[in-house]
């Protein structure tokens, strides 16, 4: 599967070549697509595929390594790359026909995203030693064209699996019968395989990884807050024969419709100590209130817990007759919005929510 309509181009670069390719080219219209993976810390990669696409097979298999060593795209020869892979094959594909061929890199890019494995990429090549080989090339499409190398992966994290695709930000090939010459000017050519003995082509290829820091949230309890805008609004520790000790309010209220900020972390009910994280709006009509938290964009909104008490019940009471302003012993909790109906005369509301946001 070529998940190849979420790749993202980043830029169109106009590139004079100069005559230093095995095959002279023209000036070319290049489009560059530069970005990374990022993947959360701890994360497990469920599978990593590298694609590349093959436009001039030569019939031959061809051999995805791990490179040992860094590499820079316009830097890198033959010789100073130095046979910097791992012999060992990670996997191989046919090369017979022109489209899309793919290696399954799972565990390499599972080492570079754990740290475990140094992430200088991939090198793909034929062995001259297979059977049935011919003294060919096979030319591939490069990063700068419309079908750029990529990777396709998949990651748990949490519990939800991601999958995301991104392609090579560095690719070049490297050739045995001209040691000492860098290629990056060839674009938009990959090659591996080789016309005689001693004339062999390496191509190397680069995928930027990233693990972002972990976000760190700052949660805090909330009230909604009706004075002004209420007929009474009464701050928990100013309640006589009240059991516990946190701060928030409960607000009587006729029919109506009403608007009452939400103040996280406003210790000892004082509102110069919170943050506005958003608005509660309530409804009481013929009966029925209809209550809904609605909080800022930048913030989360975390359980919830509402009271809703008619006559004198400004809060829960507790059987040894004491008002009881611990919201989870409140009457409508987990729900948004909350709606009661069948209620008549004025009514109180207290409304608690924990919130989070994203510290910078």
């Amino acid at each position: 599967m070529k998940l190849l309509s979420s790749l993202l181009f980043s830029a169109m670069l106009i590139f004079s070549l100069t005559s230093c390719n095995e095959e002279p080219t023209t000036a070319v219209t290049s489009e560059v697509k530069l970005n990374k993976f990022e993947i959360p810390a701890g994360a497990t990669i469920d599978y990593a595929t590298f694609y590349i696409y093959s436009k001039a097979p030569k019939g031959n298999t061809t051999y995805g390594h791990n490179i040992t060593a860094d590499w820079q795209e316009c830097v890198v020869t033959w010789n100073s790359f130095n046979y910097s892979f791992d012999p060992t094959v990670v996997d191989q594909f046919d090369n017979s026909t022109v489209g899309w061929k793919s290696l399954d890199i799972t565990s390499l890019v599972a080492g570079w995203v754990a740290g475990t494995l140094p992430n200088y990429g991939v090198l793909i090549k034929d062995n001259l030693t297979d059977v049935g080989y011919i003294f060919e090339r096979s030319l591939y499409d490069s990063r700068e064209t419309a079908n750029a190398p990529y990777i396709e992966l998949c990651y748990t994290y949490n519990g939800v699996q991601t999958c995301t695709t991104d392609v090579a930000i560095e690719d070049v090939y490297i050739w045995q019968l001209n040691p000492d010459v860098n290629y990056c000017t060839n674009y938009p050519n990959l090659y591996t395989g080789a016309r005689a003995t001693g004339q062999e082509k390496y191509s190397l290829l680069k995928f930027e990884f990233e693990t972002p820091p972990p976000v760190v949230y700052n949660c805090e309890t909330a009230y909604a807050y009706g004075e002004g805008n209420s007929l009474s609004t009464l701050c928990f520790l100013d309640i006589p024969n009240k059991q516990g000790n946190n701060w928030g309010w409960t607000n009587q209220i006729g029919p109506g419709t009403y608007n009452w900020p939400i103040y996280a972390g406003a210790g000892q009910c004082d509102i110069s100590k919170g943050t506005l994280v958003g608005t509660l709006d309530v409804v009481y009509a013929s009966g029925e209130v209809t209550i809904t938290y609605n909080i800022d964009p930048l913030y989360t909104l975390g359980d919830t817990h509402v009271w809703v008490g008619e006559g004198e019940n400004l809060l829960p009471k507790k059987s040894n007759g004491k008002w009881d302003s611990a919201p989870g012993q409140f009457n409508h909790n987990g729900v948004n919005p909350v709606v009661v109906s069948g209620l008549t005369g004025n009514i109180w509301i207290a409304a608690h929510s924990g919130v989070c946001w994203e510290v910078q």
